[in-house]
């Protein structure tokens, strides 16, 4: 997986969506350079934060939806959801939702 840097995405004009787990500094950061640069995007670019330390679950079309079922269940429940990395969002391709 490639990670994208602040000096590689954020000058895009086509930049859609910025979402982040970072600490609360890192993500003003991020959403000041936004800012600043909203002259040059075609579209007002959607900005997610999740700074208290919730994370969520990307599922790619070829996952197992068993062991994908009990990783969203155990991430969003165990320890009832209490601990800092609790899943709290799940993106999940259309062709497993529709049990292609």
């Amino acid at each position: 997986m490639r990670r994208l840097s602040q000096t590689s995405c954020l000058p895009t004009a086509t930049l859609a969506v910025f979402t982040s787990l970072a600490a609360p500094p890192v993500f003003n950061n991020m959403w000041k350079t936004i800012g600043a640069s909203m002259s040059r995007y075609k579209s007002y670019p959607r900005i997610v934060g999740e700074t208290g330390g919730k994370d969520f679950i990307v599922a790619h079309a070829s996952a197992d939806t068993a062991a994908l079922s009990v990783a969203i269940a155990r991430e969003g429940f165990e320890y009832q959801g209490q601990k800092c990395s609790a899943a709290s969002r799940v993106y999940v391709p259309e062709s497993i939702c529709r049990g292609a």
